[in-house]
């Protein structure tokens, strides 16, 4: 493994905890590599070549193609020797050992003396430049100086590694890593045995991916995603409020719409029917919502409802339109007679509502009853009448009273005319 001032932050275990298209990426990746050692070095050469001079110069071309396509993958890779480390592990599996992770974490200086036997073999361009190493001997160098970048980190992801090939399995981890420059960066590893060398661990392959810019989009689509979380909460928490004050100021105007026998429809001009009917529109016309529903299917059933007598000025005051502003026209007062044949006083006003080129789509109608009010005017004015009656009846009493009285006055003068000429009479 790269010896290196490498700080582990996350380890991700093995293979199948990793995902599935990553995996099948890496294992392509680690097949290519694995493969090329093979027929580079064994298969190619011996197809090639019929005769011993020209096994030679196949097995040399074989690895001189392997030379190349190590030397320039993009990615960084390194080729390591864990024979010395595999001695030792066999040696712990025969004590009977069963869970290996388990026992070397616990045992951090017998960790330690294993990493010191693993030996560098070889390490690509692309590997070199992401460190920033000269050479494979600078790397090699610093790999050796292991009290220079060993943590309690390593530990966990050594002691991982040396468990899944056991396991014969590939091991994939993400770390925080430093450059020799000593900038820090993220990267992710994946270490893996090559296929030949399975019983000996002579060859260990290590992967290096620098995903710098892709953790910090994944940071950043965090702290977005939890910046939105907490803007959705918020406005949660605000809608609810104002859904709350909503419905506290729906049930008061309900209520308020009850004391005052106000009632409310909203007719759709399209499907000609009411898509709302409020409970006090309905209890107006002595019905349930479900009754008017039922029974005021279209303009003529509603029609049906009104007196005989008021049907004319509540149909013109439906086709003009119901023009708001002119109190004269804004409203039209008429009378129903419900099912049960009583008779109700009811105002009703009009407000269309259009769509963007003009047409009516829409038109709310609020109707009060008026019944109570129309009564209490009707005994006013027949208290009005009477009233009148009675100053009428009075101003005649008090006409005839006048004219008796100047008769009275009149028959009482002449009566006393008569006496005084009888009396004169008398004396002569």
């Amino acid at each position: 493994m790269l010896a290196s001032t490498i700080v582990p932050v996350r380890v991700q275990v093995v293979l199948d905890e990793y995902p599935l298209p990553v995996i099948l990426l890496d294992i392509m990746f680690l097949t290519l590599v694995s493969s090329s050692i093979i027929y580079g070095w064994v298969i190619r050469p011996f197809v090639l070549a019929g005769s011993k001079a020209e096994s030679h110069l196949a097995l040399k071309d074989g690895k001189q193609h392997y030379g190349f396509l190590f030397a320039h993958l993009p990615q960084g890779v390194v080729v390591e020797d864990y024979s010395e480390v595999k001695k030792v592990v066999d040696q712990l599996l025969l004590q009977g050992i069963q869970d290996l992770k388990a026992y070397l974490i616990k045992q951090p200086v017998l960790v330690r003396e294993l990493v010191a036997k693993i030996r560098l073999v070889d390490a690509n361009h692309a590997m070199l430049a992401l460190y920033g190493y000269s050479s494979v001997e600078h790397l090699t160098k610093e790999q050796a100086h292991i009290s220079s970048w060993w943590n309690d980190g390593w530990l966990d992801y050594y002691s991982s590694e040396i468990a899944s090939f056991v396991a014969q399995k590939s091991y994939t981890c993400e770390i925080s890593d430093f450059r020799v420059d000593g900038s820090e960066f993220s990267t992710r590893t994946i270490s893996s045995v090559v296929e030949d060398y399975k019983d000996t661990w002579k060859r260990v392959l290590n992967l290096h991916e620098d995903i710098s810019v892709r953790r910090e989009r994944e940071e950043m689509l965090l702290s977005n995603q939890s910046s939105l979380k907490r803007s959705v909460k918020d406005r949660t928490r605000e809608l609810e409020s104002v859904l709350s004050r909503f419905e506290q100021s729906e049930a008061f105007l309900v209520q308020c719409a009850e004391l005052a026998t106000l009632g409310y429809a909203i007719w759709d001009c399209g499907l000609e029917k009411d898509i709302v009917v409020s409970k006090e529109l309905a209890k107006i016309h002595g019905l349930t919502v479900g009754e008017y529903r039922n029974i005021v299917t279209s303009t003529e059933k509603y029609v049906e409802f009104v007196v005989l007598n008021d049907r004319e000025k509540y149909i013109e005051y439906e086709n003009m339109g119901a023009p708001i502003g002119d109190p004269a026209v804004d409203s039209v007062e008429y009378r129903i007679r419900r099912t049960d044949g009583e008779i109700r006083y009811v105002q009703q006003r009009s407000q269309p509502i259009h769509s963007a080129s003009g047409q009516k789509n829409l038109e709310i109608v609020v109707i009060q009853d008026i019944t109570d009010l129309k009564h209490v005017e009707i005994r006013l004015e027949e208290s009005e009448r009477l009233r009148i009656e009675a100053a009428q009846t009075a101003d005649r009493l008090l006409r005839q009273q006048e004219v008796e009285r100047k008769q009275a006055a009149a028959q009482l003068i002449q009566s006393s005319k008569l006496a005084t000429l009888g009396e004169m009479a008398t004396s002569v």
